[in-house]
Order: structure tokens, then C-alpha cells, then sequence
């Protein structure tokens, strides 16, 4: 895959994500990670409707080193 890498973060472009998922007949994950204030991060199940998001099965994670 190629790859570009801004303030280093690597970058995958979508179509060639989307290939690869296709080829292995697997479907992406509805699995998130969100960041919300304050510095909290949450994994869990996500959805949206509108303006409304929902988390569902999900678990705050706080490193505080």
C-alpha cells in the first residue's frame, strides 16, 4: 500500500483500504475510538444519527502518565 506521512501520522488512502477489505470479504468495524473533552477517550460501538452520536458498549480510557 502507499502510504503518505503528515506530522508524523501515516496515511492510507480509503480506496486502497477498501481493496484490501474487499479481497479478504471482510466489512470494517463499527468499533471507534472517540475523543472527547477534556482529554477522555472512549472505544465502543458507534453510531450516528443527525447531529446525535451514540457510543454503546463502551469504556473510557485515561493513561496518566
Amino acid at each position: 500500500m502507499k502510504t503518505i506521512k503528515i506530522n508524523d501520522v501515516e496515511y492510507v488512502a480509503k480506496a486502497e483500504v477498501d481493496a484490501v477489505l474487499k479481497s479478504k470479504k471482510a466489512s470494517p468495524t463499527k468499533i471507534q475510538i472517540v475523543v472527547l473533552q477534556r482529554g477522555w477517550v472512549a472505544i465502543g460501538r458507534f453510531s450516528q444519527k443527525g447531529t446525535q452520536c451514540h457510543l454503546t458498549n463502551g469504556r473510557a480510557y485515561r493513561d496518566w502518565e
